[in-house]
């Protein structure tokens, strides 16, 4: 009796424990729902010397672990903690110029690149269509009474289903019947592919390259095309672009069912896009005619924040819209509006945070992780945050160029050596 007596109790303690465990686990991840743990970004410091001497639109990964560029008209990734090159990609053989990995960016919350990838069209097109068989009248006897016949699932007509009286026979030849074949899709010399890149965690694991199947891409995608801005939306898996061609310009939305949507209003020209990082909300940099405005967009709806033809669109994060005020290639004031779902709404006064003077000319802009904007170029860099400005030498020996990471939180210098590159890693907040 007292054997089964401990039994029992040594299973209950047992079973307490474990349901402790769980209810502990639980109460945790609610803790973390309602109560997220602040996303600090990934910051490392680190000097790689990696192949190539002309790398090009160079983007650092999430974690600061993989660089991607463009060497000579291949797109490559290295992997900067090992040095190695983990992937590349070139344009088929034979290919024109200007094929291959036409634009590419990082996820902002995990090793993942998104890409677009142009090729030659193989299938030419037919420029002469086939020459109609000679008909004799046996033929033509045959289409006169096939033009008569009406298919048996449509509800015949009996007026047309007399035969018409006879009419004497023409000398000339006659016509053949209409082709009834559907109509050709538009030949397009270009094919333009969306393409997944995910590195893992694992070093002995190649990436896994996934062609996403978007059939529709080319008939809104140009021969030549180049895409201008390219941007995403994390929480509703919308993609945005925009592609020139010549003169005109398309705002394009992929959908996550890979579905396209040309949101471009007519004669509008956009020159800045940025997505919300709370609410998925796409702002742009449009003119259209003589008139400008930054706008969010919903479709074809535009919701205007500002018609000045001075103040444009610097960016969006922590919620929070940035536009600058431009005058004479100088940045003279910056201006914020609280980003929003009630888009109706949205072109409320915007709230002047900084004034100044900063230079503006072929300058980039960031607006990091902690809601600082940073806007650099020029071998200098500024930051500005809660309406104080920090200018930083950026030091760049000849032949050098500076970057800053999408978060904000890392400054990356890339510096030719003979054959190779020396990629330098900086913390901003170690300047």
């Amino acid at each position: 009796m007292k054997k089964k007596l401990r039994i029992l109790l040594t299973w209950t303690v047992i079973s307490l424990l474990v349901q402790f465990a769980l209810y502990s686990f639980l109460d945790h991840s609610i803790a973390k729902v309602l109560a997220p743990p602040s996303n600090e970004p990934i910051t490392a410091s680190l000097t790689a010397r990696i192949p190539g001497s002309n790398l090009e639109n160079p983007q650092l990964s999430y974690d600061k672990k993989y660089l991607a560029t463009v060497d000579h008209g291949v797109f490559k990734v290295f992997n900067l903690k090992s040095e190695k090159l983990v992937f590349s990609k070139s344009a088929p053989s034979g290919n024109p110029k200007g094929m291959g990995v036409i634009s590419y960016k990082w996820l902002p919350d995990r090793n993942t690149l998104i890409y677009f990838y142009a090729r030659q069209n193989p299938a030419a097109p037919n420029p002469t269509p086939a020459k109609p068989a000679t008909q004799t009248k046996a033929t033509v006897a045959h289409t006169s009474a096939a033009q008569l016949t009406v298919p048996k699932t449509q509800k015949e007509d009996p007026q047309e289903s007399l035969p018409s009286k006879p009419q004497p026979e023409s000398p000339k030849p006659s016509t053949p019947a209409p082709s009834q074949t559907q109509p050709v899709k538009p030949y397009n010399p270009q094919i333009t592919e969306l393409y997944t890149l995910e590195f893992l965690d694992d070093e002995g694991i190649e990436p896994e390259d996934r062609k996403n199947d978007v059939e529709s891409l080319d008939s809104y995608f140009p021969a030549g095309g180049q895409i201008i801005h390219l941007d995403f939306s994390t929480s509703t898996n919308l993609i945005y672009l925009t592609v020139k061609s010549g003169t005109t310009m398309k705002l394009l939305e992929i959908d996550v069912m890979k579905d396209i949507s040309n949101l471009t209003k007519g004669g509008e020209t956009i020159t800045n896009v940025a997505v919300s990082d709370q609410y998925g909300t796409l702002y742009i940099d449009s003119k259209q005619g003589t008139s400008k405005q930054v706008a969010a967009v919903k479709g074809w709806q535009r919701y205007a924040i500002t018609k000045k033809d001075n103040q444009y669109l610097l960016g969006t994060g922590n919620g929070v819209v940035y536009l600058g005020e431009i005058d004479n290639n100088q940045l003279v004031k910056i201006l914020t509006v609280k980003d929003s779902s009630d888009l109706k709404n949205i072109n409320t006064a915007a709230e002047t945070q900084w004034e100044g003077s900063i230079p503006f000319k072929d300058s980039k802009t960031v607006i990091g992780s902690k809601g600082q904007l940073i806007i650099y170029g020029q071998n200098q860099l500024h930051v500005v945050q809660d309406g104080k400005e920090q200018q930083i030498d950026l030091g760049e020996e000849k032949g050098e160029t500076s970057y800053v990471t999408r978060d904000g939180a890392e400054l990356f210098q890339l510096r030719p050596e003979g054959s190779m590159t020396i990629v330098e890693l900086k913390p901003l907040t170690s300047l």
